[in-house]
């Protein structure tokens, strides 16, 4: 499977993951032991903490909005352009309950033998 191949997927499961808690396609795709690192989340390591992570903020938010584009890649890793919007449920890390949180960031993804074993998210958060 090309790199864009592997990327355009990623985007699918991701997006069935937060939007309808749909795990089936995100489990074949990243490692068991994916590596994430975020700020201002704390590393995950593995897919069922990443799971895990993908429900709390379903539980959390309200009208989520995502947005992603293929930016480019080569060899075994690409880049992706990521735009998330949400209303905060509860308070949580990034913003107080009731605010809108909008996330504007880029994932660079790293894959061993077809599955993604590493995130790196970099982006700017803010909230109203």
């Amino acid at each position: 499977m090309g790199i864009e191949e592997i990327a355009e997927k990623w985007i699918q499961a991701d997006k069935q993951a937060f939007q309808e808690g749909n795990f089936d396609a995100l489990e074949q795709l990243e490692s068991p032991n994916i590596v994430i690192h975020s700020a201002p989340v704390p590393g995950t390591i593995g897919f069922e903490e990443h799971k895990e992570h993908i429900l709390k903020v379903r539980e959390e938010v309200s009208d989520l909005q995502q947005e992603f584009e293929y930016l480019t890649g080569d060899g075994n890793v690409f880049a992706i352009s990521f735009k998330q919007s949400f209303t905060a449920k509860v308070e949580i890390p990034i913003a107080p309950a009731g605010s809108t949180v909008n996330i504007d960031s880029l994932f660079v993804l790293r894959c061993e033998n077809d599955k993604i074993a590493e995130i790196w998210m970099k982006g700017i958060i803010t909230s109203s």
